[in-house]
């Protein structure tokens, strides 16, 4: 379980540094350069849909993992349940701030 622990860290630890390159730089570089070319509209979003595919497939990645982690025998059903019970009152939560009060959730 602690190997498991440990890998895990360290594989969000990769992730985040990859994704803060990602996010930081290369989008600006990007969009600009398709900016300065000459393009068609589909051509553009093609283009851009093609970016968002490869900057998501660490987070596919990291999904899949985490699904082959949780049907290991180290979570019982009873993890798995209160999970998604404390995950989905967080999403709801977050919906109903983002419907009625979107300034809580912005930051500046």
């Amino acid at each position: 379980m602690l190997l498991a622990l440990g890998g895990v860290i360290l594989l969000a630890i990769s992730v985040n540094l990859v994704e803060l390159v990602c996010s930081l730089g290369l989008p600006v570089i990007f969009t600009q350069v398709l900016a300065l070319s000459d393009l068609s509209v589909r051509q553009h979003y093609a283009y851009i849909l093609l970016y968002i595919f490869f900057f998501m497939i660490d987070d596919m990645v990291v999904f899949i993992l985490a699904l082959l982690t949780m049907q290991t025998k180290f979570f019982s059903t009873k993890y798995s349940r209160y999970s998604s019970l404390i995950g989905g009152i967080i999403m709801i939560l977050v919906g109903l701030f983002l419907i009625f009060k979107p300034s809580w959730l912005m930051f500046g």
